[in-house]
């Protein structure tokens, strides 16, 4: 019998039909591995912890223990020494100090760590047996969007000589995403600077110190000189260019007066004639003065910004702020304690198990 030939451009209806089902066949069994693979996870993960909390439940008596230890311990510190207070000072990092005021406070840390208490008694001129009762020093930048878009303004949309002069070219190559992005600690104009003290009252007396430590360096000593000079000669500057302003605003209204008197004024023009352009000179007079006044705010400003290499917004409270139970010495050694006794039994439960493999290949070999 001869085969069937059917015509060209014809697709058979059963070999379609049965690819389909191979198709919905392998989707299937895709979907059924997947569900399994899902459901093997879930349930590897509620075994991990279930195995945990029995793991903890066994050695209950062994981490309570080593909870208590810590947590006694803490309590020892703390009749020992007392409850922690802490204050915190608000400065400006003028001069690009902002490195230097880091490195003062690591060097403060550090000299107190290693038992120096002499060498602060001397930088902060108190006793050393209140220098004593010093935890640590830390500093952090104060961050937020209004200070971020701040700093983007004064360095790329802002120019002294020119108030509408956009820098388009920046503009375009840094966006204030990107800038907000690359901005380290450093580069921060103002600082949180905290101290923790078992004494309450001793706060009042470290300002001066760790300001004194910063500004005796002797290139931001510099820096700030010149700045000083910059700015008492833009001030003389700009009142003697608001001087001649007004001298020449002056000169002008005098000019007017006369030429009204003399009816040297024609308001007639023919038709022939083009509309003549109006110019008010005396109102670019009064931008040109106004625009100084207000460079001239700006540096009496920053004069007034820039007098220290270090200035002080908010200095150290006298009395310090108690801390809170859960920064304490009592809760941070319990947890210490917490954590080492979990520690010590996963490293014994691994030696344990580490021995019983080496036994099994003994008994194998034998």
């Amino acid at each position: 019998m001869d085969p069937i030939i059917q015509p060209p451009g014809r697709i058979d209806q059963s070999d379609s039909e049965a690819d389909i089902t191979k198709i919905l066949y392998k989707s299937g069994r895709a979907l059924k591995q997947g569900i399994k693979a899902i459901y093997l996870d879930v349930k590897n993960l509620f075994q991990g912890i279930l195995l945990t909390l029995l793991f903890l439940l066994r050695n209950s008596i062994w981490i309570l223990l080593g909870t208590v230890l810590g947590l006694g311990y803490g309590i020892y510190l703390l009749s020992k020494n007392g409850s922690k207070y802490q204050s915190q000072m608000i400065v400006k990092a003028n001069f690009n100090s902002s490195r230097s005021l880091y490195n003062t406070i690591d060097y403060l840390n550090a000299v107190r760590s290693n038992g120096g208490l002499e060498r602060l008694s001397a930088i902060f001129n108190i006793p050393a047996s209140e220098v004593a009762t010093i935890e640590n020093f830390s500093i952090e930048p104060v961050e937020s969007e209004i200070i971020t878009a701040e700093m983007y303004k004064n360095l790329f949309l802002s120019n002294d000589r020119e108030i509408s002069k956009i820098d388009t070219a920046w503009l375009r190559t840094i966006s204030y995403n990107e800038f907000k992005r690359s901005i380290t600690k450093y580069d921060y104009p103002y600082y949180e600077i905290s101290v923790t003290a078992t004494n309450p009252t001793i706060f009042a007396g470290l300002k001066d110190g760790i300001i004194k430590q910063v500004s005796e360096i002797p290139l931001l000593k510099e820096a700030k000189n010149n700045q000083i000079s910059i700015n008492i000669d833009e001030e003389k500057l700009f009142k003697e260019a608001m001087l001649g302003i007004d001298t020449l605003r002056q000169v002008y209204n005098i000019r007017l007066a006369n030429n009204r008197l003399s009816g040297s004024d024609n308001n007639q023009f023919t038709i022939a004639q083009s509309m003549p352009q109006a110019k008010t000179p005396e109102l670019d007079l009064y931008d040109k003065l106004f625009t100084f006044q207000d460079q001239l705010t700006k540096t009496r400003n920053r004069a007034v910004l820039e007098k220290n290499v270090i200035e002080i917004y908010s200095p150290f409270n006298s009395v310090g702020q108690k801390v809170s139970i859960i920064r304490q010495s009592v809760v941070k050694y319990g947890m210490y304690g917490f954590t080492l006794s979990i520690v010590t039994l996963l490293i014994i439960a691994l030696y344990r198990i580490l021995i019983k493999l080496e036994k099994t290949k003994q008994i194998a070999k034998g």
